[in-house]
C-alpha cells in the first residue's frame, strides 16, 4: 500500500458542501454523524474481531484523514495511522442488553467529532450474550457515504471469515481516495457537468414551492429527527408482482406511491420528492468499490392529477427517476445556488424518500447479520426509509421527521397509512384513476 503520511488532497465536490456547512453552524450538526449497528447472530472471536477491523481500516484511505484550511480552501490531509482503538463492552449481565446497548450508542453519536484533530470514525463490539454480539461503527459523513459503509461492513465480514477459518484473506477490493477525488474534479471541468447543470436548471426554473404534508414552518434541516420504529413491508412479493405488470421495478412503484400521498394529503399537484443516489455512475471508472463521499439527492418532479390512472404515474416516476439518476453527479446545492434560491437541499426539497437495496448482509465465519440503521439525514419535513436487504426477508419502512412539524403519533399515523396504500396498490388495477384510491386505514375508515 502506498504511503499516506502527509499527503493532501482537495475535497470532492460532495465532501466541500458538508465541511462548509459544519462551518457555519455554531454546534456540530447531528445528521452528519451517521451510526450503524450489526447484530451478529452468534458468537464472536474478540482478538479476530479486532484484528480485521483494523486490517480494513488501514485498507480505507477515507478513515485516514484529517481536514485543514490553508487560506486557499480545505483540504484532507492523509495520516499514515491513528492511535485509535475499537471499544469492548460486556453488557450481557444487563437486565436488557440490547436496550442498554443502544443507550451506549445513542450517546456516543452525541460525541461531538473535531474535523481537523479527531479520528472522523469509531467501533465498538458489544457482547449481549454468549451468543449474541453487536458490532457497532458510526462515522462522520464527511469520509463516507452509505455505500461506503456497505462496503466495509462486506470487507470485515470477509477478513473476520478468512481469518476465522484459516483461509486466506483476499485481496484488498478497494481503490484509492485519490480515484473519488481526481474522477470527481474531471468530472466537474467536462462537457458531462455542463449537460447536466443545463438539465437540471431548465427541469426547474420555475423552482416549485416545496413539498410538505404539513404547514408547519420548520426552517433547520439539521435538527434531530423524530424516528417511527421500522415496520416490514407486509405484502412485498405482491408489489414486486405489481411493478412487473407495470414494467418497472418495485422501488419505482414506492416513488410512485409517495408522490400519491403527498398529493392526496396536500391537493399539490407539482409533486416534488427527493431522492439520495450514488451520484458515483457514468464515471469513466468504477467508483462503486472506493470508500469516501460522493453521494447527493436529486429532486423528482411529477405531476399527479386525481383523474390519471394509476399505471401512468408510476411510468412518469420511473422515467423521472431514470432522467434524475442519469444525471446525478450534479449537486443539488449547485443547482439551489444557480436557481438563487435560499435556504439548503432539507428546506427546499423537504420530502424524501430513500430506497436502500443492499446486496447481501455481511456473514462472519458462517454466523449471519442484522444491520440496524440510526437516524440521519436533514430534513424540515419528513423523510420515508425503505431498507432492502435482498436476503428472503421483507424490505422495511422506517420515517424520519422534523420534531417542529410531527409528533410520535404524527409519524406512526404516516407510516400506517402508507404501509396500507402499499397494500392497496399491490392489487390496484392500473386504470384506476389515483383520486379514487384509498387513503385510510381500515381503522381510520371506521
Amino acid at each position: 500500500m502506498p504511503r499516506r503520511d502527509g499527503v493532501a488532497l482537495p475535497l470532492t465536490a460532495a465532501q466541500r458542501e458538508i465541511w462548509l456547512a459544519e462551518q457555519r453552524s455554531r454546534t456540530p450538526i447531528p445528521g452528519y454523524r451517521v451510526g450503524e449497528c450489526l447484530e451478529i447472530h452468534g458468537p464472536v472471536d474478540r482478538e479476530l474481531f479486532e484484528t480485521a477491523l483494523r486490517r480494513v481500516v488501514d485498507e480505507v484511505d477515507a478513515l485516514h484523514v484529517t481536514f485543514v484550511d490553508d487560506g486557499e480552501g480545505p483540504r484532507q490531509v492523509l495520516r499514515e495511522s491513528w492511535d485509535w482503538a475499537p471499544a469492548h463492552l460486556d453488557l450481557s449481565g444487563e437486565p436488557d442488553p440490547r436496550a442498554a446497548a443502544v443507550e451506549w450508542m445513542e450517546r456516543d453519536l452525541l460525541r461531538p467529532l473535531d474535523l481537523a484533530r479527531d479520528p472522523l470514525f469509531g467501533h465498538a463490539l458489544i457482547k449481549a450474550s454468549p451468543t449474541e454480539y453487536l458490532w457497532y461503527l458510526n462515522y462522520h459523513h464527511v469520509v463516507l457515504d452509505a455505500i461506503s459503509s456497505s462496503m466495509l461492513r462486506q470487507r470485515v465480514g470477509e477478513v473476520y471469515s478468512a481469518l476465522a477459518e484459516g483461509g486466506a484473506v483476499p485481496p484488498c477490493p478497494f481503490g484509492s481516495l485519490r480515484d473519488l477525488v481526481d474522477t470527481d474534479a474531471a468530472y466537474r471541468a467536462s462537457p458531462d457537468f455542463a449537460a447536466d447543470r443545463a438539465y437540471w436548471t431548465e427541469r426547474f426554473a420555475d423552482l416549485p414551492a416545496p413539498t410538505r404534508l404539513t404547514d408547519t414552518s420548520a426552517t433547520d434541516p439539521h435538527r434531530t429527527l423524530r424516528v417511527a420504529e421500522e415496520r416490514e413491508l407486509r405484502r412485498p412479493d405482491a408489489l414486486r408482482a405489481a411493478a412487473g405488470r407495470c414494467g418497472v421495478r418495485w422501488s419505482r412503484l414506492v416513488v410512485a406511491a409517495t408522490a400519491l400521498y403527498a398529493h392526496r394529503l396536500t391537493g399539490n399537484q407539482d409533486v416534488v420528492l427527493a431522492l439520495p443516489v450514488t451520484a458515483r455512475r457514468g464515471a469513466d471508472r468504477d467508483l462503486m468499490a472506493v470508500p469516501g463521499t460522493m453521494s447527493n439527492v436529486v429532486p423528482l418532479r411529477l405531476t399527479v392529477r386525481p383523474d390519471m390512472p394509476w399505471r401512468e404515474l408510476v411510468a412518469q416516476a420511473a422515467r423521472e427517476v431514470e432522467t434524475a439518476v442519469a444525471h446525478e453527479r450534479y449537486r443539488s446545492e449547485d443547482l439551489l445556488r444557480d436557481l438563487g434560491a435560499p435556504g439548503s437541499i432539507g428546506t427546499a426539497f423537504p420530502l424524501i424518500v430513500n430506497i436502500m437495496a443492499f446486496n447481501s448482509r455481511p456473514s462472519f465465519a458462517g454466523h449471519t447479520a442484522s444491520v440496524h440503521h440510526f437516524v440521519s439525514g436533514s430534513t424540515t419535513d419528513l423523510a420515508v426509509w425503505v431498507f432492502d436487504y435482498r436476503d428472503g426477508n421483507p424490505p422495511l419502512l422506517r420515517l424520519h421527521g422534523s420534531p417542529e412539524a410531527y409528533g410520535p403519533d404524527d409519524l406512526a399515523g404516516h407510516q400506517q397509512r402508507l404501509l396500507a396504500l402499499l397494500d392497496t396498490l399491490a392489487d390496484r388495477d392500473q386504470d384506476e384513476p389515483v383520486g379514487r384510491i384509498e387513503l385510510l386505514t381500515a381503522q381510520e375508515r371506521t
